[in-house]
């Protein structure tokens, strides 16, 4: 990537730079995953076009525990969206899952996450 992208302003401006370009941008959050857990999170504003920037962009900047999965989804949808997996863009095989939180937190969701 080339930047710091350990500074979270400096990670979703570049998310939204690369975006605004290909269209229309909408909220979107970034799940960081470590295998059992959801640890990291931002939201950002983002295009579908963009989720495998913004998945490198959280691999980069959350650095407290390995990630495995990054996953992003819409605001307020409980659809979540694989985009990054093991370091590898994954964000246009469109592989969705969907959580069963009593919020739209997915952390809240004992059975994905220890799934």
């Amino acid at each position: 990537m080339g930047k710091d992208f350990r500074n979270l302003n400096f990670v979703l401006k570049s998310i939204y730079k690369h975006s605004i370009k290909n269209g229309p941008v909408e909220k979107w959050t970034f799940n960081s995953f470590d295998g059992n857990f959801f640890r990291g999170t931002f939201i950002a504003f983002s295009n579908e076009k963009f989720l495998g920037f913004g998945g490198e962009a959280m691999k980069a900047w959350w650095r407290h525990d390995p990630t495995i999965a990054v996953f992003a989804n819409k605001e307020d949808s409980k659809k979540l969206r694989l985009v990054n997996t093991y370091g590898e863009d994954v964000s246009n095989k469109n592989e969705i899952f969907e959580h069963e939180s009593f919020n739209n937190n997915p952390s809240n969701d004992a059975g994905f996450v220890n799934s």
